[in-house]
């Protein structure tokens, strides 16, 4: 193998390192914008589908770091010349699959609640009672509002 054919193989193995990482982050967000740290209270307080990420996964996180574990071992294997890329894709599919399967879900109902929020704000301003330029003032802000109303629902773990 020369030195380019060595670099080029370490170049692909390092883009799907990267392609995985970004499928972690992404998960990864879904779990800092979606979950709160006491699940019961979270329950409780019925913040619908958005807020309650194990209506759609029961025991996620757990399920999740046991991908991201099975994920890291299998492209360490590759690295270590254990597994092909071939097999690496093969025993990948169901982790990624259900990975991006649950996010893309979590993202769907995060996209039809804004949307929810952005018509009621709409609806909210149309029913002022004020003259036409206030009513146009508001209306621009519209998606100003939805943001911060949107950061306001979403449960800050931190604090």
């Amino acid at each position: 193998m020369t030195g380019f054919e060595f670099l080029k193989q370490y170049r692909e193995l390092y883009e799907e390192e990267i392609e995985l990482a970004q499928i972690k982050h992404n998960a990864f967000d879904v779990f800092d914008s979606c979950a709160t740290e006491d699940l019961e209270t979270s329950l409780k307080i019925n913040w619908g589908p958005l807020y309650n990420w194990d209506n759609y996964y029961p025991h996620s996180h757990e399920f999740f770091i046991q991908d991201f574990d099975y994920v890291d071992s299998c492209f360490k294997a590759v690295v270590n010349g254990h597994m092909s890329r071939e097999e690496l894709q093969t025993a990948l599919s169901p982790s990624v699959l259900s990975i991006e399967r649950y996010y893309s879900q979590v993202k769907a109902d995060k996209e039809y609640t804004e949307s929810i929020i952005e018509e009621k704000l709409r609806t909210f301003i149309e029913g002022i009672d004020t003259n036409a330029i206030i009513r146009n003032i508001l209306y621009l802000s519209v998606p100003y509002l939805k943001d911060f109303l949107i950061g306001f629902l979403i449960l800050d773990k931190d604090a």
